[in-house]
């Protein structure tokens, strides 16, 4: 590939900050005028021609000759910005701020770039020995299931029910009400059959059923208590860390997040006005609190994703695609590019805290 800049420097205004300049060679936008004029050429259609069949000369007539340089110094400069992070191998965070100087025929085209990057985390060499005492001290935990538990879920389930048996009759008699679920005496409320025993875990019979609820009850609890210890680790892990954390990233994983609160809230149709009452907070505290969980959070990657470069834990090739090809199966229409990258760090992710969990 043809190097598209030259007179690089790279300089750090902050943490995590990077002012790039360079110049474009001036041989090269010409060509990039070029290529765009013959992209633009291939889909015009101009009085007495069929699209993308009307004569060079005649397009060019037709296209502000300005507006095409402007354009085509805008990709060339994208396109040599590119391969300098490449090279470089900077992890840059965000869009970059490209400031263009003005062209000039026959010159090298000048710019800068504004560069956010992955800020380097410190984690002190305590962090082993303080996670390997948390274990001890946490112990193993013994999931147990009751038969108030599976009682319990029943309950919900015969409710669950009879909200759904009202809604359908509701949509054929317009003066069925909407009752108060949760005050509806048990004795009143319809009774699982083997239909649904069917439709909601595959069982055969009332005590096949019944079994199937125990094993999801477990699994459930099993994976809140890896969660519990996980959170542990995550904690005393980002207590020997230090790093200068740019605001860049704190908004991202906010924005993540807040994406994520938006399509939980409308999964149950509630607003966020609701939430907080319920949770009896303010809109301000709130949001205070998720911007603190959104910068622990971001904190703790940057951590994991060190631990994983020292410790050389990565996936293998073939777990990254058998659980891509897993993921597209339920998605199809999804990125593959962006659907590996998601695998691969979430598998890196689990690795890391098996082997923090085993220290």
């Amino acid at each position: 590939m043809t190097q598209l800049y030259k007179d690089l420097k790279i300089e750090n205004e902050a943490p995590s900050k990077l002012t790039v300049k360079a110049k474009v060679t001036a041989e090269q936008l010409p060509k990039m005028v070029e290529e765009q004029l013959k992209d633009r050429a291939k889909n015009m259609v101009l009085p007495g021609f069929r699209k993308g069949e009307a004569p060079m000369e005649l397009v060019q007539k037709h296209i502000n000759e300005d507006i095409l340089k402007q354009d085509a110094a805008k990709d060339l400069v994208a396109q040599a910005l590119a391969q300098i992070i490449i090279e470089n191998q900077l992890k840059v965070i965000g869009r970059p701020n490209i400031e263009l100087q003005e062209i000039k025929d026959g010159e090298d085209l000048s710019f800068t770039a504004q560069l956010v990057v992955l800020p380097e985390i410190q984690i002190d060499s305590k962090y082993k020995d303080a996670i390997s005492k948390l274990n001890k001290g946490a112990g193993v935990t013994e999931v147990t299931v009751s038969d108030e538990d599976v009682a319990n879920v029943l309950l919900h389930l015969r409710r669950e029910k009879a909200r759904i048996l009202t809604l359908e009759a509701m949509q054929k008699d317009k003066n069925v009400k909407m009752p108060d679920f949760a005050s509806i005496p048990e004795d009143k409320l319809p009774q699982l059959d083997e239909k649904d025993f069917k439709d909601l875990t595959g069982a055969d019979t009332e005590a096949d059923f019944k079994s199937k609820v125990k094993e999801n009850i477990r699994a459930e609890k099993e994976i809140a208590e890896k969660e519990k210890r996980r959170g542990a680790i995550a904690e005393e892990l980002i207590k020997h860390c230090k790093v200068d954390l740019p605001d860049e990233i704190v908004e991202m994983e906010l924005e993540r997040a807040n994406a994520q609160m938006q399509q939980d809230l409308q999964m149950m149709g509630m607003t966020l006005d609701i939430y907080l009452s319920q949770i009896q907070k303010s809109k301000e505290d709130f949001e205070k609190e998720m911007r603190e969980a959104a910068r622990r959070r971001a904190i703790l990657q940057l951590a994991l994703d060190k631990i994983a470069q020292e410790e050389d834990i990565r996936p293998s090739p073939e777990e990254v695609q058998k659980e891509t090809e897993h993921a597209l199966s339920h998605n199809p229409n999804a990125n593959k590019d962006e659907i590996m990258a998601y695998v691969d760090a979430q598998l890196s992710n689990e690795k890391v805290f098996n082997f923090l969990e085993n220290l």
